[in-house]
């Protein structure tokens, strides 16, 4: 007995000195199986930020942001934020109106002052709720995808009226507003005009103020010119040839897809929202962050977010709440968990061109979430 006692201390001494995996062998593991798929993917650079137990890790950072000068990705490394960018957007919207009491369901026209919604065939009146929801059946303010550069910048309201050195067709209705959930670029376009001509105040200078800057998001900014020149903290565009697409038009359009940001940044909006819907953000209050993922064009879409799985697949009643992008050369996604435990932000610097039927490199975005949800070390729910 006592022998058998002597041996199974010995084993307990031995099992105890055995160093156990620290977070960073986690995270240098999980990298090493992120770049083998950034590589299977062919994917240029990629920056993946998660959310593991509340708290944001260091950041991952792969591949390349300038294949031709060799020029690593890094933590400060500028993607184009993509669609992402909508989120930002709504909650700003909702920030504001709760800020000057303003109803989502009065007609938009009454807000707006550039511009008015064009008189058309159609019962309903476009409201702001029916813009943030996608049911606002407004038309591409960019159906080219954005022309070739051109020194020449429209303003906001000559992309919406047609004119030039817009080069789109005047905004329109294109189906009552209200009936039916169709993606809308138009209609966030058009929430860019309503919150400037609510406060009189630029959109990027105001979305500054009210949320980049407070959450924290210091690397985040909006800039037409950063595609300009080759700078070394930018990811470069490329198209599926892996080379860099021409310069694209400059447009006033930002409350769409503008802004430029890291994936460290945009892990900090979701901490934020994860932080509002548990009423403990003093930024985005628990009926805001509520309002962004609760169902309300249909049982999957919020005023701001996605509703759906770890997986970022759609499903009523999921527990995260989720967003992707694609611009001319990037495509981004991020996903949070409505208990705040988890989350994780992918941004890449490659795409097919725009208004393409597939666009396949998303295939490594969904395989890298997949394997950061469901991976031991990060122990999503």
């Amino acid at each position: 007995m006592k022998f058998s006692i002597f041996f199974l201390f010995v084993i307990i001494l031995t099992l105890s000195s055995i160093p156990a995996e620290t977070p960073a062998d986690n995270l240098a593991s999980l990298q090493t199986k992120l770049e083998k798929m950034r590589i299977k993917h062919a994917i240029p650079g990629a920056s993946i930020a998660i959310i593991s137990k509340e708290k944001i890790l260091q950041p991952i950072s792969l591949g390349w942001a300038n294949l031709n000068k060799k020029i690593p990705v890094g933590s400060d490394t500028l993607f184009q934020a993509c669609s992402l960018t909508k989120t930002l957007t709504s909650a700003l919207v909702l920030v504001e109106f709760k800020r000057r009491k303003l109803s989502l369901d009065i007609p938009v026209n009454q807000f707006l002052k550039r511009w008015k919604i064009p008189k058309n065939k159609f019962p309903s009146q476009l409201t702001t709720r029916m813009l943030l929801n996608h049911t606002g059946a407004v038309s591409d303010p960019y159906p080219d995808g954005g022309a070739k550069f051109s020194k020449q910048k429209a303003t906001l309201r000559e992309h919406f009226l047609g004119q030039f050195p817009a080069l789109n067709p005047p905004l329109s209705l294109q189906a009552n507003p209200g009936d039916t959930y169709r993606y809308c670029n138009g209609c966030y376009s058009i929430l860019q005009m309503v919150i400037e001509d609510i406060t009189g105040r630029d959109y990027r200078d105001l979305i500054k103020e009210v949320l980049l800057d407070p959450i924290g998001m210091k690397k985040s900014i909006f800039s037409d010119t950063l595609l300009d020149s080759q700078h070394e903290n930018v990811a470069l565009n490329y198209d599926d040839t892996y080379n860099v697409y021409a310069p694209q038009r400059k447009l006033p359009i930002y409350a769409t897809g503008g802004l430029w940001s890291t994936a460290g940044d945009m892990a900090l909006f979701i901490r934020e929202m994860q932080k509002g819907l548990a009423g403990k953000s003093f930024i985005l209050s628990q009926q805001i962050a509520r309002d962004l993922v609760t169902p309300d064009s249909t049982s999957t879409r919020g005023l701001g977010f996605f509703i759906g799985d770890r997986f970022v697949n759609e499903k009523p009643g999921g527990n995260y709440f989720f967003h992707g992008g694609q611009n001319i050369g990037y495509l981004a996604m991020m996903v949070g968990s409505i208990d705040g435990e988890s989350g994780a932000v992918v941004m890449i610097n490659i795409s097919s061109p725009w208004n393409s039927k597939k666009f396949p490199h998303f295939a490594f975005v969904d395989e890298v979430i997949q394997q950061i949800a469901t991976d031991p070390a990060n122990n999503w729910p």
